[in-house]
């Protein structure tokens, strides 16, 4: 009982450390109101850009000492690894939202840091990783994948089940701050402020009715979101079995990813080449990641990957060659899973499915067998197409027959993506032969692809849970791998579709290029990514 009153204590206290106005140092000594200048963020980002650099590590360094201080005391009052993660949650929580200032606090990253180097140093590799690159990509996006992910880091890398929580109500807190903004949260712009930290609206405080407001989504955002991402990265980090060099095997799991993500993306530029709107291989590779990215988080966002796609590319024409990727990628997957199913059945003959396999597996081969034959005559489905729209659809579509080029991205796309699920399962101690992860893999994939949850969230985990049941691994053994499989294939790919969507939707550059003007023109094919 005594413990429980200490640590209870110690993380009020911490919580009341968290709303120390640390801004007033800036205020007293640069003479800069942080809440009424710039984006109105009491923060060191804020800072730095109002009253200078020296202002913005000064306030860096205090908001950083109110998370470290509070984690140290309890580490010096013997309280347990929960209770001292817990205390710099509450720090946080306290800057984030004070009880002064209208409960409008910073955003919580620097707090953040001084709560990571106090429970978990190492693990500020990540975000430390991600900032190295903020110059590039921008503060605001690096500094949510820095820490909306934290937790995935933590669980790879093996932390305690304590910490991988505490990094995820990390990222959380970071994430909710970022959409209630400066003035409660609304619906608007709430993808922008949460990934890029912009929030266009007035700095002045907010009103009693928009603070409600914004209290009672917060609400709704912690208890909803937090418990749920708890789940599925921390809750199940207890005792999964991680493997000497599991680090080594993530990384090249991410790399072979990024492989998969860039062959899906030279299918597109193929297709766009041979329809005369050429792209840029990295304008390419952002297509891929904006069409089985961000269109998935969407239900049955499949069904847009080709709208989206063609918008990311930045250029007209591009609509039918990236249908004409999105069929073949689909067309790879039931090929390559067809014959994965019959090599698992011939060879192995699961118990009590003898008979459905080779049938199943016939049957995926010659939809990817049709499919396939679909890109070379695209233009049948402009009947489809209401009349006075026809003639322009049947311009659009893009078809032409496979050259070995394209079956030789179309067989490493998805050989890529089997090496991701297998260089994840091994790093936790789960080993199939090849044609179990490429069967295990295509069943999951398209299964997932079914209209549903966006992403297939939930579906293809499930999917891909009972298809390792069938090979003889147990949900206690599957389950970790395969929510770590999600993160590498899907978010952190989805993520980087977020950023790079978001920074070509924020460059504004535009699809048509005017007659006439060729210093214009070959401005704007380069801004673009043509040529």
């Amino acid at each position: 009982m005594r413990d429980t009153l200490i640590a209870g204590l110690v993380i009020a206290v911490a919580g009341l450390v968290g709303m120390i106005p640390s801004a007033r140092l800036v205020r007293r000594f640069w003479g800069v109101e942080l809440a009424a200048s710039g984006t109105g963020n009491t923060g060191a980002g804020n800072a730095t850009k109002t009253a200078g650099v020296t202002a913005g590590i000064a306030l860096a360094v205090a908001d950083g000492l109110k998370g470290l201080l509070p984690v140290l005391f309890a580490h010096w009052s013997g309280l347990s690894t929960p209770a001292v993660a817990t205390v710099g949650l509450a720090a946080v929580v306290g800057n984030n939202w004070p009880l002064v200032r209208h409960g409008r606090g910073g955003r919580g990253l620097a707090t953040s840091v001084g709560v990571v180097v106090g429970v978990a140093p190492s693990l500020l590799v990540w975000p430390g990783l991600w900032s190295a690159v903020g110059w590039k990509i921008g503060g605001g996006p690096a500094g949510f994948a820095g820490w909306a992910l934290l937790a995935p880091f933590a669980l790879t890398v093996g932390a305690p089940r304590e910490i991988v929580i505490m990094c995820a109500a990390l990222g959380v807190a970071m994430a909710v701050r970022r959409a209630q903004g400066n003035a409660g949260f609304v619906r608007e712009h709430a993808i922008s402020r949460i990934v890029f930290d912009n929030d266009p609206r007035p700095t002045t405080a907010p009103d009693r009715a928009v603070l409600r407001g914004g209290l009672g989504w917060m609400t709704v955002l912690l208890a909803v979101g937090f418990p749920l991402y708890v789940w599925l990265i921390g809750g199940i980090a207890g005792d999964a079995e991680v493997v000497d060099g599991a680090w080594g095997l993530l990384v090249g799991a991410c790399i072979s990813e990024l492989g998969a993500k860039w062959t899906f993306g030279e299918l597109f530029r193929e297709g766009a080449e041979k329809a005369g709107t050429p792209v840029r291989r990295w304008v390419a590779l952002r297509a891929a990641l904006v069409g089985t990215g961000v269109a998935r988080l969407i239900p049955a966002g499949g069904a847009i990957t080709p709208v989206a796609m063609s918008w990311a590319s930045g250029k007209k024409g591009t609509a039918g060659a990236a249908l004409r990727a999105t069929i073949l990628n689909y067309a790879g997957l039931m090929l390559a899973t067809g014959a994965g199913v019959l090599w698992v059945w011939g060879r192995y003959s699961p118990a009590g499915l003898e008979s459905l396999g080779p049938v199943f597996g016939v049957a995926l081969l010659a939809a990817g067998l049709a499919l396939v034959g679909l890109t070379t005559r695209l233009r049948i489905i402009a009947w489809m197409v209401p009349s006075r729209w026809r003639a322009k659809a049947e311009r659009a579509l893009s078809e032409h027959p496979l050259t070995i080029r394209s079956w030789l991205l179309l067989t490493a796309r998805v050989v890529l993506e089997a090496i991701t699920l297998d260089l994840t399962l091994r790093a936790f101690g789960v080993q199939l032969v090849p044609s179990q992860v490429i069967a295990a893999f295509g069943l999951s994939q398209l299964v997932g692809g079914l209209p549903g949850p966006p992403g297939g969230l939930g579906i293809t985990e499930a999917g891909l849970m009972g298809v390792l049941a069938v090979f003889g691994i147990s949900t206690a053994a599957a389950l970790t791998p395969v929510l770590v499989f999600r993160v590498v294939s899907y978010w952190i790919p989805a993520a980087v579709g977020v950023i790079a969507g978001g920074m070509r939707f924020a460059a504004g550059r535009p699809a048509v290029i005017g007659e006439g003007d060729r210093v214009g023109e070959t401005i704007k094919a380069d801004r673009d990514g043509s040529g």
